[in-house]
């Protein structure tokens, strides 16, 4: 390979690393939950709103993370980015209250909000057109690969020494990936010009209008929440309560579903490049329906261990059907200038939907408990009570696969 050749792959390597930071952030959420909770004396909602709160900003960031990477380009977005979320990590670290635990995850949020963006960016000015889908999906598995290390190993870390400590190391490790960033990456110069304020406006106006981007970002959202919302949230405090099961155990499972999306993104990425448009529909409806059936195995039966980390795996494989849409919004709207504002409106879409669940879970739950007029803490929270709220994740995975079924009927411009 030549130099060129060499350069792209360390250049997308870099790009990647922002975005492993951020989705090791946002998984580990469901892990540190439970300590937050304690800590804090928190109940079940604001428990899930300080644990979402870092999708918050995040989800609004965007599309203005598209708009910032076209003008100044993704080595500055994406480095001064990992900085604030540096600096984020150490202020959440050092928090002593519930409000400025808040802020400062939201600023973890905001920094970290341009690396999806930001590696669809990097692949599609340095990459062929047509390895944009199955690069930006290897830089998912790589993403969701050491996610599902780290929950192998943050529940040790958590035990050992404290959610504190973990988060003065994720501060760290984004001052080196904001470093690297800053000092090696390069923008590639392209050959059309500067996209104006006024082409800014008509592009969102064609995006927002088209009523088939709307209906495929939802799905993703609809299959992503398995991530943001499931894994993220209350799944390993449910699970550690199932019979014969433990905190740790439940960590396994949760690494068991990310596994399953990293095995998935592979598959995913290979069926998007060989497959036809309405191939690529019909499979995000099965996707949909196999997630949504495993999701209800492992929130209802009564199975074996070896069981239930099958379903996990399944369940993870299944959800990575989220990346599919990336591939229909590229085929809906010419991914020519203002493709970052197109994925990430499709990416905004996409980690909406599981905050929003996570939240409107802990709310529930809170109304349960003073009914019961139990202490509102979520300690109180009882295997039943998980299994409702998370039962509102597989009545999202269906609501999924009816949006792919909706979009394979509507017709082509």
């Amino acid at each position: 390979m030549n130099k060129h050749v060499y350069q792209r792959y360390l250049f997308w390597f870099m790009g990647s690393m922002s975005f492993v930071l951020q989705l090791i952030v946002q998984i580990s959420s469901g892990l540190v939950a439970s300590y937050l909770s304690s800590e804090f004396s928190l109940g079940p909602f604001y428990g899930n709103i300080l644990v979402s709160s870092v999708f918050f900003l995040h989800i609004l960031m965007q599309v203005p993370a598209g708009l910032l990477i076209e003008k100044f380009g993704a080595r500055s977005v994406l480095g001064l980015g990992a900085l604030i979320s540096c600096i984020g990590a150490f202020l959440f670290s050092c928090s002593m209250g519930f409000y400025s635990a808040l802020l400062s995850r939201m600023m973890m949020g905001v920094g970290l909000s341009c690396s999806f963006v930001g590696i669809t960016a990097i692949v599609g000015s340095w990459f062929p057109s047509y390895q944009f889908t199955l690069m930006v999906s290897l830089a998912e598995m790589l993403g969701l690969f050491i996610g599902g290390m780290a929950e192998h190993n943050v529940p040790e870390i958590l035990e050992a020494y404290s959610w504190r400590l973990f988060f003065q190391g994720v501060s760290g490790c984004c001052l080196v990936v904001s470093v690297m960033v800053l000092l090696f990456l390069r923008n590639r110069e392209q050959s059309m010009h500067v996209m104006t304020f006024k082409d800014v406006l008509n592009y969102l106006k064609l995006v927002s209008k088209n009523g088939r981007i709307w209906l495929n970002g939802l799905y993703s959202g609809a299959l992503f929440a398995v991530v943001t919302g499931f894994v993220a949230g209350d799944a390993a405090q449910m699970m550690a309560i199932m019979p014969g099961s433990s905190f740790s155990e439940s960590a396994q499972y949760c690494a068991f579903i990310m596994y399953g999306v990293v095995i998935g993104a592979g598959a995913v990425g290979v069926a998007s490049v060989k497959c036809s448009y309405r191939s690529v529909l019909k499979l995000m409806g099965v996707l949909a329906i196999l997630s949504a059936a495993c999701m209800s195995g492992i929130i209802w039966a009564h199975v074996s261990d070896a069981v239930r980390m099958t379903l996990c795996g399944v369940l993870g494989f299944g959800s990575a059907g989220y990346l599919l849409s990336f591939r229909v919004a590229g085929d809906l709207m010419s991914l020519g200038q203002g493709r970052s504002i197109l994925m990430g409106f499709t990416n905004m879409l996409s980690v909406l939907i599981g905050p929003v669940i996570s939240v409107l879970a802990g709310l529930i739950q809170r109304i349960r408990l003073e009914g019961q007029d139990l202490a509102l803490l979520e300690s109180q929270v009882k295997l039943y009570g998980f299994q409702v709220t998370n039962s509102l994740f597989i009545a999202t995975l269906f609501m999924g696969a009816v949006l792919a079924f909706i979009l394979l009927r509507m017709k082509s411009d």
